[in-house]
């Protein structure tokens, strides 16, 4: 049995297309549906938390206005997440069977 370790963010990206450019827009597809469960996730966290709590009022979010630090926090974590978003855009995808190649791991068949 061959191991293998985890793929790295330097690994190929895995072509299971047959279009390069299907491969790339299935990339960033399922790094908007990550990035949508994150959040997903947290929101859910945070109104339980704010529902124990008595926490703020829909009207409180919608009218709240960050300040200074908070705007490059925003900004900073905007850009981060269009980078992740759009990093399938980036990375040339290859044939499968040349990354079992690479990564020593046998043909299926």
């Amino acid at each position: 049995m061959t191991t293998t370790s985890p793929p790295t963010i330097r690994d190929p990206r895995p072509q299971y297309f047959e279009s390069p450019e299907l491969d790339r827009f299935m990339a960033v597809v399922i790094n908007l549906a990550n990035e949508l469960w994150v959040t997903k996730d947290r929101l859910f966290i945070l109104e339980r938390l704010l529902a124990q709590r008595g926490g703020v009022t829909p009207q409180e979010i919608d009218q709240y206005q960050p300040n200074e630090q908070e705007r490059k926090e925003l900004e900073e974590a905007r850009k981060a997440y269009i980078a992740r978003v759009l990093s399938g855009l980036t990375i040339e995808p290859r044939p499968i069977e040349e990354i079992r190649q690479l990564k020593g791991i046998k043909p299926l068949s």
